[in-house]
């Protein structure tokens, strides 16, 4: 929970965790029985207003294409 936050020096606010598991399913509508799932998953952290640019941009650049 904390390792992006942790990129920060933030620590992750574990009452804000918010999960979701769905079932798999494919292009087709096809249903994965092999214990596949999809996951959603949120926490927040506190970022001071002065860095969030730096965020953004770090995460952008870091993020794959």
């Amino acid at each position: 929970m904390d390792s992006l936050a942790g990129d920060y020096g933030l620590k992750a606010d574990g009452r804000t965790v918010s999960k979701e598991f769905r079932d798999c399913f494919g292009r087709e509508g096809e249903h994965a029985d092999d214990g596949r799932f999809g996951l959603t998953y949120a926490v927040r952290a506190t970022l001071p207003e002065a860095e969030h640019g730096k965020a953004i941009r770090t995460r952008r650049v870091g993020m794959p294409r």
